[in-house]
């Protein structure tokens, strides 16, 4: 007697997630906020005649240190732009580059040096930076509730998780932020 197992058909994308389902991508983005919509065209099962209405991440990311001078990280993000035309077909995703495609409102903040292009385009909104300001708040919470937690010295791996968690919960939960990890 043989066993087939399957992969349920949504396997190779992800579910589907309308993106008029308010309630839905409500639930979503609490327990993952970095989950943008997205309409893919590309990829396994997917063309622009059957499109996959869900959600993605965004990609690629560039990700640095606050104190990365603002100066480069400024120069990095308009070479990327300025030479986008150049790079553009040059693999699957590179669209992801396209100035076009980015979101300003995410779940993480941005590099001083990155807002300062994105507001020289025009791409940086007061909701970019009302989120970015959440962002930080949220950062420095999160810093300040370990800063509290005490020594870890000599604890395992599993007893600061549990040590952390609760802590890091209490203090999301009572400066009304979402927790998403638990």
């Amino acid at each position: 007697m043989r066993s087939v197992w399957r992969l349920p058909r949504a396997a190779s994308t992800g579910p589907p997630l309308p993106h008029d389902d308010t309630e839905g991508w409500k639930r979503l983005q609490a327990a993952q906020p970095i989950a943008l919509k997205h309409v893919g065209t590309q990829g396994a099962e997917m063309s622009p005649e059957n499109p996959h209405v869900g959600y993605t991440y965004p990609y690629p990311i560039l990700v640095t240190n606050a104190d990365q001078d603002a100066d480069e990280v400024y120069a990095l993000i308009k070479g990327i732009h300025e030479n986008f035309d150049a790079y553009k077909d040059s693999a699957p995703g590179a669209d992801g580059w396209s100035m076009d495609n980015q979101s300003m409102v995410w779940g993480i903040p941005y590099h001083e040096g990155a807002i300062r292009f994105f507001k020289e385009q025009g791409m940086w909104t007061d909701e970019a930076q009302a989120n970015h300001e959440t962002l930080l708040k949220r950062q420095k919470l999160i810093k300040d509730a370990w800063d509290s937690m005490g020594s870890v010295a000599g604890m395992s791996p599993e007893e600061v998780s549990a040590k952390w968690m609760p802590i890091r919960a209490k203090a999301l939960e009572d400066a009304g932020l979402p927790v998403v990890f638990n």
